[in-house]
């Protein structure tokens, strides 16, 4: 028999479940101001008035992050269900990175008390300078010592990073020629083609003056091809103009590189410069006009890591802003797996930022997550998810001014549940721009090895190399990666002329199931003066790409290709819009001569031009395959359309490259965009894209949500596709017509072909 108690208590639980279900329905509908934050089975509080020694309740509240962290881990079998530690207003410090391991309670979230703002920080305050003058200006000055832990590597004023005076100031200058004594590997060696690993090059005399080497921390950067190789200048010869560095070059080094000198005491001349002298402990600024030496407050730091997770599950941030780390160059180290002769000469690696460290990096945990956080000023890879980890989620975060990548996800090559993978990765509605600023070679977010992502929503922008690079295998091996959907992004400013070789969204390997579609990118440029690298492209199917969609996206404005594949399989182009991009809507990619399977098709889509090629590369009809596009010049519609042969400027005309079987069934009408000149693509007349069979959609779909919250106050939604697009300087090319391919393709090439393919059955029934 059930006592009166019972009942009660049974009564009490159904009623609190009814109400609940029905404030989470009404809140849904957004009937309700309620919060469901709440309802936790354990709350904390860290406030910066509290004690660690505290309980970590409201009226005891822990004083640091790092005392919540170990209360919390030293008490984990007393906690069960979901627990959430709030933060209260303030900026909470760290002396060292704060880890979580599997000593660390599962679903626990950590987020700032409702509307209040919580930072956690890897710089200190620097106050009480002093004027003095310098380089004939005034500077204000402050003494930290010389000691290890007073220096300063970073130096932030509110949400801008303060620069390293630069030699020259602007611009660039050039490798003078290069040496052959020094190099870490001869022509000989077993080593990657692009690189000698050189470890020395010669500046011209009338460039750079033996004064400007008066402290032994300069660095000096070389941008070529996609690539800004760093090192400290070792030494320099006044006599011969010889710079050696303190490390190898990772890509070869030409005469006529773009360089400069950075962190040089004696070009410490302009507002927002600073410098610090490790000898004398002396941190030298620039200010500003109106600034005050006594109030002038400055954020330091020479913290490199915020957070590392590594065992812990279900653990979330929600709220809270991620500040202030400093930057070191990067190398080869065992925790990315590098050789012992690459440590051994702190080589670096040549692509995408690579062996950056992550500011916040996860490991060896599930599900992760990342929700309303702000990234700002951060000296490595915002977030980096590294090997097993699987369900990580990060969604509606700003990242600003970032050293290095915005968001890295990439495990070991294996498949999803083997031990060093990644797995279920969702990055969506976040704002990512001012990445790369320290590793121009960043990308905004950079995914490996992974099975199943969902990368939708993101607004990513300036940047000095890739927007969106997925895949890390170059050919046709196998390769963990599949499933990616690279949906609805807004890509734009990207390259910016510094480095080359880049796409809006960049491709490696065979990716089975993945689909880009949705996406609008615009105005990405590559460096118009490195003879040694080039090529930024919307949409870019690099080596190996495989089976992959590509759908319902619009690219304009890019220096380069709209569409573009160096080789790959089975590869789908449907319903995009290529529209005023300098080198041509579409480049079809080559078909080496060892490989006899690279092919892709491209029907549906609508090309517009601007006196530039539609299609180049057409060198063989067997590895692409194109059908009922939409073709048309925005000046001679369909008079003078013409189409590469190959990337030498000749060119065939559209009757020439229907009769070579190159082009079939063109749809040659006006698209009818409104305003295409001025980068309006919406139709001002459906008709001709209906009659085509093209599926319009709405481009503004691309980008963040309307009204939602970026970060933890930033308003999502409000870019429209085209916001801030420019015309580019184009460049006139004058094409030559190619007479000699017209009776070599419909009528030379199928008799070689055949000779070739009765060859190969005779070799068969030999070989039998």
């Amino acid at each position: 028999m059930l006592k009166k108690s019972d009942v009660f208590r049974k009564g009490v639980l159904r009623s609190s479940a009814l109400i609940i279900s029905l404030c989470l329905l009404l809140s849904s509908f957004g009937l309700t101001g309620l919060s469901f934050d709440e309802f936790f089975d354990n709350v904390f509080y860290v406030s910066p008035s509290g004690d660690d020694g505290g309980s970590g309740s409201f009226e005891l509240p822990f004083k640091t992050v790092e005392g919540a962290e170990r209360y919390l881990s030293e008490n984990a079998s007393e906690l069960g269900g979901k627990t959430v530690v709030y933060l209260r207003e303030g900026v909470y410090r760290l002396n060292e990175t704060l880890k979580f391991d599997s000593s660390f309670p599962s679903n626990v979230t950590f987020k700032a008390y409702k509307n209040e703002s919580a930072s956690i920080s890897g710089s200190r305050t620097v106050s009480g300078f002093k004027r003095e003058k310098v380089n004939g200006v005034d500077v204000f000055v402050k003494e930290l010592g010389s000691s290890p832990e007073n220096a300063v590597r970073s130096l932030f004023r509110g949400d801008e990073t303060l620069t390293a005076p630069r030699y020259p100031e602007s611009g660039y200058l050039h490798v003078d020629s290069v040496n052959t004594d020094d190099n870490l590997y001869t022509e000989d060696s077993d080593h990657w083609s692009l690189t000698l690993g050189q470890q020395s090059f010669n500046a011209s005399l009338d460039d750079v003056d033996k004064k400007l080497f008066k402290n032994d921390d300069v660095l000096v950067r070389i941008l070529h091809y996609w690539k800004d190789d760093m090192a400290f200048v070792k030494s320099f010869d006044s006599d011969t103009g010889r710079v050696r560095l303190s490390r190898p070059a990772s890509i070869m080094i030409h005469k006529g590189d773009r360089y400069f000198f950075e962190n040089v005491f004696e070009a410490l001349d302009s507002p927002g410069e600073w410098y610090f002298d490790k000898e004398s402990g002396k941190l030298y600024y620039v200010p500003y006009e109106n600034e005050d030496p006594d109030t002038l407050e400055l954020q330091a730091s020479k913290a490199q890591k915020l957070i590392e997770i590594d065992g812990a599950d279900n653990i979330t941030f929600e709220n809270i802003a991620f500040r202030d780390t400093a930057w070191e160059l990067a190398g080869a180290s065992a925790e990315n797996g590098s050789s012992q002769f690459d440590i051994e000469h702190n080589l670096d690696t040549t692509q995408a930022a690579l062996y950056v460290n992550g500011v916040i990096t996860v490991k060896n945990s599930k599900s992760p997550s990342f929700k309303n956080c702000d990234f700002i000023n951060l000296g490595g890879t915002a977030l980096k998810i590294k090997e097993n980890v699987s369900g990580a989620v990060v969604d509606s975060c700003y990242l600003y001014n970032i050293a290095g990548c915005g968001i890295f996800a990439g495990g070991r090559n294996v498949a999803a549940g083997k031990n060093g993978s990644v797995s279920d990765v969702t990055i969506t509605n976040n704002i990512i721009h001012k990445f790369g600023r320290e590793f121009y070679n960043a990308v905004g977010i950079h995914i490996t090895y992974c099975d199943t992502a969902v990368l939708a929503n993101n607004e990513i922008h300036d940047g000095y190399y890739t927007g969106v690079s997925c895949g890390w295998v170059w050919g046709f091996t196998y390769h963990a990666t599949r499933n990616i959907q690279i949906k609805d992004n807004l890509i734009y400013d990207i390259g910016q002329e510094v480095l080359s070789d880049m796409g809006g969204i960049y491709t490696l390997g065979v990716q089975s199931g993945t689909v880009i579609s949705g996406n609008v990118i615009h105005n990405v440029t590559d460096a118009p003066d490195d003879d040694y690298g080039e090529g930024a492209h919307g949409i870019y199917l690099d080596e190996g790409s495989s089976d992959i969609i590509v759908e319902r996206n619009l690219v304009f404005a890019c220096s380069d290709f709209g569409l573009n594949i160096h080789y790959g399989e089975g590869n789908v182009f449907r319903n995009n819009i290529s529209a005023l991009n300098e080198g041509a809507a579409v480049n079809v990619g080559g078909n080496p001569e060892w490989l006899d399977r690279s092919h892709a098709f491209y029907y549906n889509n609508i090309y517009l031009t601007d006196n530039s090629p539609v299609y180049v590369n057409m060198k063989d009809t067997d590895h692409f395959y194109e059908n009922g596009n939409l073709i048309w010049d925005i000046k001679t519609g369909a008079k003078k359309l013409h189409f590469e042969v190959d990337l030498n400027d000749r060119y065939f005309t559209l009757k020439q490259a229907e009769m070579c079987d190159f082009i079939h069934l063109p749809v040659l009408s006006d698209p009818l965009f409104k305003d295409a000149e001025n980068f309006d693509f919406t139709f001002s007349d459906e008709k001709t894209a209906e009659d085509m069979g093209f599926d319009i959609w709405d481009y503004d779909d691309a980008g963040t949500l309307a009204g939602s919250v970026i970060g933890t106050d930033h308003e999502g939604g409000t870019l429209r596709y085209n916001d801030g697009a420019k015309a580019l300087d184009k460049t006139e090319i004058k094409y030559r017509r190619d007479l000699r391919y017209i009776l070599y393709y419909p009528f030379v090439r199928p008799i070689i072909k055949a000779f070739k393919n009765i060859r190969q059955y005779f070799e068969g029934l030999f070989n039998k």
